[in-house]
């Protein structure tokens, strides 16, 4: 099923304008995750696929989700969120922002 979800975000993604930022994209899918019939598990695990994505405008929308974190657990978002802001020093500072929404939702 995650094979169809992704194929449509990366649809979504394509056909959208391309200056639209990845924070907007992320709005979006924040919108899509009640909706559908999953509620936004596959589209959860093609999100946290695009942490490790090459194109920053797909690390940008994973990382602009608000509406659940993509992990379960502190460790595993800081595993999986350390790299892409690694590799895109430009959402460094989005990365601070999801760990400290989770410390203090959740620490």
């Amino acid at each position: 099923m995650a094979a169809s979800m992704r194929a449509i975000m990366d649809g979504l993604v394509d056909r959208l304008h391309p200056d639209l930022p990845g924070e907007e994209l992320g709005e979006i899918f924040d919108h899509l995750i009640y909706m559908t019939d999953d509620n936004g598990v596959d589209l959860t695990a093609v999100l946290r696929e695009w942490l490790s994505s090459d194109d920053v405008r797909r690390v940008d929308a994973a990382l602009s989700i608000s509406v659940l974190f993509l992990y379960d657990t502190r460790e595993k978002l800081v595993a999986s969120m350390g790299p892409a802001a690694e590799r895109f020093p430009e959402l460094a500072a989005k990365v601070d922002g999801v760990l400290a929404r989770w410390d203090q939702q959740r620490g």
